[in-house]
């Protein structure tokens, strides 16, 4: 299991740390700071902005739907690819 989260201090906690190393999971190293680029960029929201590219909604209830609807439609494997390919990066 791996596990992405922020480098704030309650997350850095000895007692946070040791918890996460007892459950068995992989710690991702979180990156820098970046305004411009953050660790959801790597995947999920960028492939989420090229699927609602250039589509147009008249109310929020439309754009819920339509995000839901992509998320149903994933395959099973999506998000632990995902998740996967953030080690590379």
């Amino acid at each position: 299991m791996l596990l992405l989260h922020d480098n704030v201090p309650v997350c850095m906690s000895a007692n946070s740390q040791a918890a996460i190393w007892q459950c068995g999971f992989q710690q991702l190293n979180h990156q820098p700071y970046s305004p411009d680029l953050a660790p959801s960029d790597y995947f999920l929201f960028r492939v989420m902005k090229k699927f609602l590219r250039d589509k147009r909604f008249s109310s929020d209830e439309e754009v819920k739907e339509a995000v839901a609807t992509w998320f149903e439609e994933q395959s099973k494997d999506f998000f632990s690819r995902g998740i996967k390919s953030l080690q590379q990066k």
